[in-house]
C-alpha cells in the first residue's frame, strides 16, 4: 500500500501534487535552486528543498524524474538513508540538465508504508550576463543534518562569487544561524512540588571570511531563574523544537566584498558551546540536536564591455543555426547557403520579421543580404540584434537596391553587405521587412575573431573554388562557397602597372561569400571552360556570373564598364614546418585576367596576360612558395574583368616538401642503376651518384623532367583485377596519386619526411 497526499502550495511558483487521503502528510517547503557557483554552466545546478517527515520511524528518500532514477542526497552529499524521523532535513537533487517536469519522491520508513510526493523541477538558475543590467541577485542555501551538540569547527561549503569578465559584485548579505531540536525531562518522584531552578544555553561561534561572530541562545530556563520555581509531582517534560539563534551581516565596501570574489569556496566554519546550570534536583534527561545553516545573497551588476572587432569574416550558416519568423513562408531558406531561384522567405504582410539564432554569442559586425532572383526583392529593412533573444537593439536600417535598373538586374542577384556602426555582442539577428510580398534568399552574418580553417597539407585541396566541405567534390550551382569571399571595385585595368587598385585598396572593404555559378556563360564566342577539376567549380560575385557594373550579354547592353574583383581565402597554419615548406600550386581559369596574387599582403608578382583566360585550352598554373606564416594566413587574388561576365575557377594542389637531408650514413647498399639529366653520374665526378642513394633499384634525377606513373580514372581502377600492396597509379578523376594498401586504393595526400 502507498499513501497518496493532498495538493498544497509552497513557495511562490512551486507546488507539490498528489491525491486525497486520511493518512498523515509529510511536507515539503523552502524550495530553491542553486547554480553551484557557476553562472555559465547549467549542468551542475541543483534544486534544494526541506522535507518535514510525518512517518513513525527513520526513513529513506529516493527520487525519479520522467521515470528515470534521480540522485537525491543531503546537502553535505551524504546518502538520504536512515534519516531521523523527528526532525526536518534539507535535500538536493541535480536538475540543471533535466528541463521542465516533476520529480517523484518516495519516502520509505523502516516500519510503515511508503509515501509519495511530487515536486515541480525549478529548472536551471544559471544565468550568464547577456546584456548590461544592475541589481541582479543570486542566492545559495545550505543546512547541515541535525546532529548532537556540541559542534566543533563544522566546515560549511559557501561558494565564492565568480565575477568572470562580465559581473561586478556590489553587495553581499549572509544570514546564518543554528536551529535546535531539544528536549528536557526533570523528574519529581516525591509527594509534593519540588523547588528547582535550571538553565540550558548554547553559544554558537561563526567564522566567516576572517571574521568571527558570536551568539548565545537559551534552550530551557525556568521562569524565575536564577530564582526557584516548583516542579510538579511527576516532573516536567519540555521541548524546544526548530527554534534557535540567527544572525545577519551585510557587506558593501570594496574591501569587504573582495573577500567573496573568486572561484571555489570561502573559509566558513561554526562551533557551539553548551552550558547547563541547575539546582534543587539530582538528575535530568536532556537531548539536543542542532542544524547549522546559511543563506548568502550576492547582488551584482552585469557589465558588458563594448565589442571590438578583429579578423572580420563572413560565416556560413551551419546546422547549429535556427530561424523563426513572425509570418510569411520559407524562413528556413535564409539559412541554408542555397540561392536557387525558388529558395527564399516571402513576407505575407507589412513589417514581417524573421529571427536567426546562431546558437551562441558572436561579435557581429554586419551581414550580407542575398536577394531572390525570382519575384519581388526586399527594399526597406530594419536589422536588430540581441544577446538573449528578448531584448533587441536596432543595429542597421536602410533600403536594399531595387534590382530593376540597367545595371542592378534582378537576374544577377547581386548581394548587399551592410556593416554595423560598431560591433555588437549578439546571438540573435532579426530582419524586419517593411512591405508585403517581398523575398529574401539568404542572410550571412559578418563575425569577428572566428578562427579560420586550420590548414594541413591534406587540406590544401579545400582551397579549390566551389569545393565541398571535404575538398573532394563540387558544391551545387547557386550554393555559397565555403571559404572564398569577394569584393568589387568599378573599372580598373588588367596591368599591375596601371591598375588603380592594390592590396591597400581592400583595407576596409566589405567581403561576402562568393557564389558557385558553374559554367555561367556558354554563348559563343564567350564560352567558359567546363571545369576539368573533380573538386572545383567556377565562382562569381553575382548569382548568374554577370559583372556587377554591366548589363551582360543582352540586346542593347551597355558593356562599357569594366570591373575589378578581389577574392580572399583565409586559413590558419599551426605547424611551423608546414608554414616554412608549403608549396601551393594553383591551377586556374579566370574571366578575364589575374592582376596580382598576394600572400599575407605580399605581392607574389603573378599576372596573367591572357584576355581569354576563361576559355578551354587557356588553363594556367602558378606556384606559391613563400610568405606563409604560423597563425592566420590570407590569400588574395586581384582580377580584372572586361564588361560582361566575371568568375574564377581555381584548384589548390598541395606540395608539402620534405626538408630533411637524405640519409648518407649507416647501413644500406649502393644503388647501381640510375638515370640523370644533371651530368653527374659516376664515382669519379665527386658526387658518387647514384651510389649515394642507398638501397634503391634505380634512381631518376632531373630538374626539368617528371616521372609519370600510370594514369586512369577511378572507374578504371577496377580493371586491375589483382592489385599488389604498394601499387601506384594517378587517379585522373580526383587528381591524386593513389596507392593500394592491400585493401583499397587511397589518395597519397599527406607526405611526411622519412625518419
Amino acid at each position: 500500500m502507498i499513501k497518496n497526499l493532498t495538493t498544497w502550495c509552497l513557495m511562490a511558483g512551486f507546488s507539490v501534487f498528489a491525491g486525497s487521503s486520511a493518512f498523515a502528510q509529510s511536507t515539503i517547503s523552502s524550495v530553491s535552486c542553486s547554480n553551484n557557483g557557476t553562472f555559465e554552466d547549467a549542468a551542475d545546478d541543483f534544486m534544494v528543498f526541506q522535507l518535514t517527515p510525518d512517518v513513525p520511524s527513520n526513513y529513506s528518500v529516493t527520487a525519479t524524474f520522467a521515470g528515470n532514477p534521480a540522485t537525491v542526497t543531503l546537502m553535505n552529499n551524504a546518502a538520504a538513508t536512515n534519516l531521523n524521523n523527528k526532525v526536518p532535513a534539507y535535500f538536493k537533487i541535480a536538475n540543471g540538465g533535466l528541463g521542465a517536469g516533476n520529480f517523484t519522491l518516495t519516502i520509505t520508513p523502516v516500519s510503515d508504508y511508503p509515501e509519495i510526493l511530487t515536486i515541480a523541477n525549478t529548472g536551471t538558475c544559471s544565468s550568464a550576463c547577456a546584456t548590461s543590467s544592475t541589481n541582479n541577485v543570486v542566492t545559495h542555501y545550505y543546512a547541515t543534518p541535525y546532529t548532537t551538540t556540541d559542534l566543533s569547527n563544522v566546515q560549511l561549503p559557501l561558494p565564492k562569487f565568480d565575477a568572470g569578465t562580465t559581473r561586478q559584485l556590489t553587495k553581499v548579505k549572509v544570514d546564518y544561524g543554528v536551529n535546535y531540536f531539544a528536549s528536557l525531562s526533570i523528574p519529581n518522584n516525591g509527594s509534593g512540588p519540588m523547588m528547582a531552578n535550571y538553565r540550558s544555553t548554547s553559544s554558537p561561534t561563526f567564522s566567516l571570511a576572517g571574521s568571527n561572530y558570536n551568539g548565545n541562545y537559551t534552550l530551557f530556563q525556568n521562569a524565575s531563574y536564577p530564582g526557584f520555581d516548583p516542579i510538579p509531582v511527576g516532573g516536567v517534560n519540555l521541548t524546544n523544537n526548530f527554534n534557535g539563534f540567527s544572525g545577519s551581516n551585510t557587506y558593501t565596501t570594496p574591501s569587504e566584498i573582495n573577500n567573496f570574489v573568486g572561484t571555489g569556496t570561502l573559509p566558513y566554519s561554526m562551533s557551539t558551546t553548551s552550558s547547563w546550570s541547575a539546582g534543587g534536583f539530582g538528575s535530568n534527561i536532556q537531548q539536543t540536536l542542532a542544524s547549522v545553516y546559511y543563506r548568502i545573497e550576492y547582488t551584482y551588476d552585469c557589465i558588458i564591455p563594448p565589442a571590438t572587432c578583429t579578423s572580420e569574416t563572413s560565416m556560413l550558416n551551419s546546422s547549429a543555426v535556427t530561424v523563426t519568423s513572425s509570418a510569411g513562408t520559407g524562413a528556413a531558406n535564409v539559412i541554408d547557403n542555397d540561392l536557387t531561384a525558388g529558395n527564399y522567405w516571402q513576407t505575407s504582410g507589412a513589417n514581417n520579421h524573421l529571427t536567426i539564432d546562431y546558437g551562441q554569442n558572436y561579435v557581429l559586425n554586419g551581414f550580407t543580404y542575398y536577394p531572390s532572383t525570382n519575384g519581388n526583392t526586399a527594399l526597406a529593412y530594419t536589422v536588430q540584434t540581441s544577446a538573449d533573444g528578448v531584448n533587441f537593439t536596432t543595429s542597421a536600417t536602410g533600403s536594399f537596391p531595387s534590382y530593376n535598373t540597367t545595371t542592378h538586374l534582378q537576374a544577377k542577384g547581386t548581394p548587399t553587405t551592410v556593416r554595423f556602426s560598431g560591433p555588437v555582442n549578439a546571438r540573435y539577428l532579426r530582419m524586419i521587412v517593411a512591405a508585403d510580398g517581398k523575398r529574401v534568399a539568404e542572410i550571412i552574418p559578418i563575425v569577428c575573431g572566428v578562427t579560420p580553417l586550420n590548414m594541413t597539407c591534406a587540406d590544401v585541396n579545400k582551397i579549390s573554388s566551389g569545393t565541398n566541405s571535404l575538398g573532394n567534390g563540387k558544391k551545387a550551382v547557386r550554393n555559397l562557397d565555403n571559404n572564398w569571399t569577394v569584393t568589387h571595385f568599378p573599372a580598373g585595368t588588367a596591368s599591375p602597372a596601371t591598375s588603380p587598385y592594390n592590396y591597400n585598396s581592400i583595407a576596409n572593404s566589405l567581403f561576402y561569400p562568393a557564389i558557385v555559378v558553374g559554367k555561367a556563360i556558354n554563348t559563343p564566342p564567350f564560352v567558359w571552360a567546363s571545369s576539368p577539376f573533380g573538386n572545383s567549380e567556377w565562382i562569381s560575385a553575382t548569382q548568374n556570373g554577370q559583372d556587377i557594373n554591366s548589363q551582360g550579354l543582352i540586346t542593347g547592353a551597355d558593356n562599357t564598364l569594366p570591373n575589378t574583383y578581389f577574392y580572399k581565402y583565409k586559413f590558419n597554419i599551426s605547424d611551423p614546418l608546414l608554414a616554412a615548406s608549403l608549396k601551393l600550386r594553383l591551377d586556374y581559369y579566370v574571366d578575364n585576367q589575374i592582376v596580382r596574387v598576394y600572400v599575407n599582403g605580399v605581392n607574389q608578382n603573378i599576372n596573367s596576360t591572357d584576355a581569354q583566360g576563361y576559355a578551354d585550352g587557356h588553363e594556367k598554373s602558378t606556384l606559391l612558395d613563400s610568405d606563409f606564416q604560423v597563425g592566420t594566413n590570407e590569400l588574395v587574388v586581384q582580377m580584372f574583368s572586361t564588361p560582361g561576365f566575371a568568375g574564377l575557377l581555381v584548384q589548390g594542389i598541395p606540395s608539402c616538401y620534405c626538408l630533411k637531408d637524405p640519409n648518407t650514413t649507416g647501413l644500406g647498399s649502393d644503388t647501381k642503376h640510375g638515370i640523370t639529366l644533371l651530368n653527374r653520374a659516376g664515382a669519379e665526378d665527386g658526387n658518387n651518384w647514384p651510389m649515394i642513394r642507398k638501397s634503391a633499384h634505380t634512381v631518376l634525377e632531373s630538374n626539368s623532367k617528371g616521372f609519370v606513373p600510370t594514369r586512369m580514372t577511378t572507374a578504371n581502377l577496377s580493371n586491375i583485377t589483382t592489385p599488389v600492396e604498394g601499387m601506384m597509379v594517378f587517379d585522373t578523376t580526383v587528381s591524386c596519386l593513389k596507392i593500394y594498401d592491400g585493401t583499397s586504393w587511397k589518395c597519397f595526400t599527406t607526405p611526411t619526411c622519412p625518419q
